[in-house]
């Protein structure tokens, strides 16, 4: 698959749509990870479960580590360079972009598995746009963070911190997306009338034969669709004035599906994170 293009020969009942399922095409950034104690600062980073030197945050003088509500230091998750990062449409080509949650059972979560939260408490984004390239200026001692509980991954086992590296790839829309079928057969609607169900049913079996590929399923991913083990997670924040459409990682879970960071991409745009959805779906 080309960047807006699909190569390989379509059945008749996804050729007739070719069109809407080529518009629907995004590209995304496959985070591929290299075990590695020796990262820098500033560099692009998987903490991983142990602590270890590596693995330990970009953090100027005079900035607070982040904490829940109740005072625990929060667990970094990843931190991403955007300086090392191959180009992607929308997103920043500088700063320092790191993601954090509680160490907990429930991965920061207060009640529900969705979150929209001002200020985020049990996990937090936070964007440094302009790093400090001098050591003296940050902090490098965390002897204050306790030992890491932390999670698994469902195809990575990350004990030690990582490296990341990225494979840019292109994909259609997911048909689990909230958006897909309003993209792709607008005329089901709502619910699917009983003369389209025919159609319904053949282009669904034929869409996820033909088009199901890892740009669904990769499981740490940056921009484009994913998919989910239950429903979309942002369908309950449909009436905020513009969408969460933008999704900023995904880090798959070895059991209850994969953590979500979505924003809006007006709030990208201004590199304003803020405001960002947190699911597990």
């Amino acid at each position: 698959m080309s960047n807006d293009k699909i190569k390989e020969d379509l059945p008749a009942i996804l050729e007739r749509y070719r069109d809407r399922i080529e518009a629907t095409i995004k590209p995304y950034l496959s985070l591929n990870l290299t075990p590695d104690e020796n990262l820098t600062w500033w560099q692009s980073k998987f903490a991983g479960r142990e602590k270890s030197p590596g693995g330990f945050p970009y953090l100027p003088k005079g900035f607070d580590y982040p904490q829940t509500s109740d005072g625990e230091y929060l667990l970094l998750l990843a931190q991403i360079n955007f300086a090392e990062v191959p180009y992607l449409e929308g997103f920043p080509t500088r700063g320092i972009l790191q993601f954090y949650i509680a160490d907990n059972d429930s991965y920061g979560f207060s009640n529900y598995y969705c979150e929209l939260n001002y200020p985020q408490s049990n996990w937090r984004v936070i964007y440094f746009p302009e790093p400090d390239l001098n050591a003296e200026n940050l902090i490098t001692d965390f002897d204050f963070l306790p030992e890491k509980y932390w999670f698994e991954t469902t195809e990575l086992e990350i004990t030690k911190c990582s490296a990341i590296r990225w494979t840019k790839k292109y994909a259609p829309i997911c048909l689990e997306d909230d958006s897909a079928y309003k993209l792709l057969l607008p005329q089901i609607g709502e619910a699917v009338p009983f003369e389209l169900e025919d159609l319904y049913e053949e282009f669904t079996d034929a869409y996820l034969k033909i088009l199901d590929n890892d740009g669904w399923f990769c499981p740490l991913q940056m921009g484009g669709y994913s998919c989910y083990f239950s429903d979309d997670p942002r369908v309950g924040f449909s009436e905020e004035e513009d969408p969460f459409d933008t999704l900023l990682l995904k880090i798959s879970l070895i059991e209850s599906g994969s953590l979500f960071f979505y924003i809006q991409s007006s709030a990208l745009a201004k590199c304003d994170f803020s405001k960002v959805l947190y699911a597990m779906a």
